[in-house]
């Protein structure tokens, strides 16, 4: 049996259809995460990402698992206010910790900061920082001693 090619009118209308669905889960994602940066704060919420809501379950992610405890600790409140302003059929909130998890905010970061100036910072200690190191090592046993000292030795020149 030949298939028919399909007409111009219903490829866009499903393509309209598509790119309406997306945008309207575009704006439901940006509600969800306007709601959570108004109940746990910026500071956390610029580190969760809204990766889905399906099935009335909402799926959020983290690189950090710190914040992701940090987010348990308002859990129960997220859920009742995610009830109360966007889906009343709401089931439960997962939060998963995934490395690989980012926003748009570290992504912007992570690109302008060029990897040789990172590998380089990472190399370099402050004077101050290698002069109290040193002082540590003193007292340490000769193993932990020649450990603080190599790291001592990573000061700025």
């Amino acid at each position: 049996m030949a298939k028919s090619p399909k007409s111009l009118n219903d490829l866009l209308d499903r393509d309209q259809n598509t790119f309406a669905h997306f945008q309207q889960k575009t704006r439901q994602f940006r509600q969800i995460h306007e709601l959570l940066s108004n109940l746990v704060g910026d500071n956390i919420a610029q580190n969760i990402l809204v990766s889905n809501f399906n099935n009335c379950i909402l799926t959020l992610e983290t690189p950090n698992p710190a914040v992701a405890h940090a987010f348990k600790m308002q859990q129960s409140q997220m859920l009742s206010a995610m009830r109360q302003q966007i889906n009343p059929a709401t089931v439960t909130i997962e939060i998963k910790v995934s490395p690989k998890s980012t926003n748009t905010s570290q992504l912007t970061r992570s690109k302008s900061t060029a990897p040789a100036e990172v590998k380089k910072a990472s190399k370099v200690l402050p004077e101050e920082t290698a002069q109290i190191i040193s002082s540590i090592a003193e007292g340490a046993s000769d193993k932990l001693k020649a450990s603080l000292l190599r790291l001592a030795a990573h000061k700025k020149p």
